[in-house]
């Protein structure tokens, strides 16, 4: 024999064997291949089968050549021998939309060759392609989670291009190069989509590796961006005037020592109100105050940075209502207050914008006639309601002076002239069972029609304790007397109490022989 072809290996690397006598086929000629099939691609086919059980199987001869005669010998066309037990081998560098006609032998040891299998093919050139990507949405806040699509279509027809590999590469903020985040698989839309969790801004970009069949192709960059999540807090979200809210404002991912700005809307515009920089823990707070009653509007901004856009909160609250005036305040409210206690005919003393003792008892008395918590303080409730009171009603109508008691309400009317003059705050008899000097007896304030029959211009001490200046109604000792210990319940022995300082001023119009009436509404 005397022969030269290139020979191809199963990996595709070319060889040259001299073969110096011409073949022989064998009285018993090797099995030949079976399951022969070509498969076209850009100037190349691809050949695949199944290698018989011979056991002196040497390898397998591909002759190739063009038009549809398959080769009849090995020697009929360009030949490429493949090593046993490659079962495949690519004809390379052919002619696109030309026809070849393949034949496969298989030899053995002794160098003989089967009879041929044969196929013909068309090499095709290939299909160019495009990749399109799109990031959905575009922007997300931190723990959202876009979707990166790509697209793998014709270009020529537009068509969808399936199961192909897709490559995704990412490049995150802050890191200096793309790498590889994963490979899929298009669907039949042509199509691959990855779920992301970005933590900071990211570009992507998608390839496509050519195949026999389909170019490469590479898409454009898009970019994720992502806003840092703000979260704010205020407590509490109403506060009384000049008591501070806090707002605290907590960064995620973390930013600390990054500059975040709360901001207080009005006028129409955001404007600046107060700016920190975020902790080690990305958190930063503020006292928020002031003497305005009424609702005001804030949020907190950050701007953007290397890896992140700019981020705010939503729009929060803080709503400022009067304050609460109690005992030891002092201020414009205050006198405010007293003034109107002294016209509605409660008894605040001295009129000199400081709540003090006389002050407390007066709104007790406002309290417990409008039905309110009987504190002493003055709240938003108390205050709205000092201008939009219950009048009281008096049980009787007469001429001249005269006092009623309203043992339900826990109040005592001094009237003149037919008129409330007075309103003071009591505390009667509490119903409780009390022992002294071995008698039990039972804390109780008789009701009806009485006089004033004595009084006492003084402290008297009786075996019940103190009692300032006692003017008694009633026999058995009930008088209606100034008391250290005045509370907002029923707490005394029986008499009627009203504080110290009032008994001072009530006492000279406790006339002998003046009317008192006690009831229980």
């Amino acid at each position: 024999m005397a022969r030269v072809f290139p020979s191809l290996l199963a990996a595709g690397v070319a060889a040259v064997v001299v073969v110096t006598v011409a073949p022989a086929y064998a009285t018993t000629p090797p099995t030949p291949v079976s399951g022969l099939s070509a498969r076209p691609g850009d100037r190349q086919v691809t050949l695949r089968w199944t290698n018989p059980a011979d056991t002196d199987l040497a390898g397998v001869t591909v002759v190739h050549k063009t038009g549809d005669v398959p080769p009849a010998t090995p020697d009929d066309g360009t030949a490429l021998a493949v090593a046993a037990p490659a079962t495949t081998a690519v004809v390379k560098s052919l002619t696109n939309n030309t026809l070849y006609s393949f034949s496969v032998f298989t030899r053995n040891t002794a160098g003989e060759f089967s009879t041929p299998v044969t196929r013909t093919s068309t090499p095709v050139p290939a299909v160019l392609t495009k990749l399109t990507i799109s990031v959905t949405p575009r922007i997300v806040t931190f723990g959202s989670r876009p979707v990166v699509t790509a697209k793998l279509v014709r270009a020529d027809t537009g068509g969808a291009v399936s199961g192909a590999s897709i490559s995704l590469f990412r490049k995150v903020a802050g890191t200096e190069s793309f790498g590889r985040a994963t490979r899929l698989t298009t669907n039949s839309a042509g199509v691959v989509t990855r779920v992301t969790s970005p933590e900071k801004n990211t570009h992507w970009y998608a390839t496509h590796d050519a195949t026999p069949y389909f170019a490469a192709a590479k898409s454009t960059t898009v970019t994720s961006y992502v806003r840092p999540k703000m979260v704010a807090t205020r407590t509490p979200t109403v506060v009384e005037q000049n008591q501070a809210s806090t707002v605290k404002v907590t960064v995620y991912p973390a930013h600390p020592g990054h500059k975040v700005a709360l901001q207080r809307y009005y006028d129409g515009a955001w404007h600046p109100y107060a700016s920190k920089y975020l902790n080690t823990a990305s958190t930063a707070s503020w006292g928020v105050a002031t003497s305005a009653i009424g609702t005001r509007y804030f949020r907190v901004v950050k701007s953007s940075d290397s890896d992140h856009l700019g981020a705010k909160t939503t729009t929060f609250s803080i709503t400022t209502i009067r304050r609460t005036i109690r005992s030891g305040m002092s201020g414009s409210d205050v006198l405010k207050v007293e003034q109107r206690l002294k016209a509605l005919h409660y008894d605040p003393g001295t009129v000199d914008s400081y709540f003090n003792y006389d002050s407390v008892h007066a709104t007790m008395a406002f309290q417990k006639v409008n039905r309110l918590p009987v504190t002493g303080a003055v709240d938003r409730t108390t205050y709205a309601k000092l201008w939009s009171p219950v009048v009281p009603k008096l049980r009787y109508a007469r001429s001249g002076n005269w006092v009623e008691a309203d043992l339900t309400k826990q109040v005592l009317y001094y009237v003149k002239n037919g008129a409330i003059w007075r309103i003071l705050d009591i505390s009667s008899g509490s119903g409780e069972t009390y022992y002294v000097e071995g008698e039990t007896h039972r804390a109780i304030t008789p009701t009806g029609s009485f006089k004033i029959f004595h009084r006492i211009d003084g402290m008297r001490v009786s075996r019940l304790g103190e009692l300032w200046k006692p003017a008694y109604f009633a026999q058995g000792g009930y008088a209606i007397h100034g008391s250290g210990f005045v509370p907002s319940w029923p707490d005394s022995h029986g008499c009627i109490r009203i504080t110290n300082p009032a008994m001072n001023r009530l006492f000279p119009m406790l006339t002998i022989d003046l009317p008192v009436y006690v009831y229980r509404s």
